[in-house]
């Protein structure tokens, strides 16, 4: 379960503002950035922001989940590969 400290709108402008700060924070940045495009059913939306954590962190794993996720949910089954 998630919990929010402000609301899904002001997270978003909190995690807006993060995506201008230094290089290695970026990446975690775009993917919780996503989480709040993912609650939302901004399905596309959360696509780009994990696909952009991956260009600036390829080895975070979470994003690669969350990515898998909406393709689960998109029923796009075979988009996701197996390890």
């Amino acid at each position: 379960m998630v919990f929010f400290l402000v609301s899904p709108e002001q997270n978003m402008e909190i995690l807006t503002c993060a995506c201008h700060c230094r290089h290695e924070f970026l990446s975690v940045a775009y993917n919780d950035r996503g989480l709040v495009k993912y609650f939302k059913v901004d399905f596309y939306g959360a696509m780009d922001d994990y696909s952009r954590a991956l260009e600036f962190n390829p080895q975070l794993t979470a994003a690669y989940y969350n990515r898998g996720l909406i393709h689960y949910r998109l029923g796009k089954d075979s988009n996701c590969r197996t390890l």
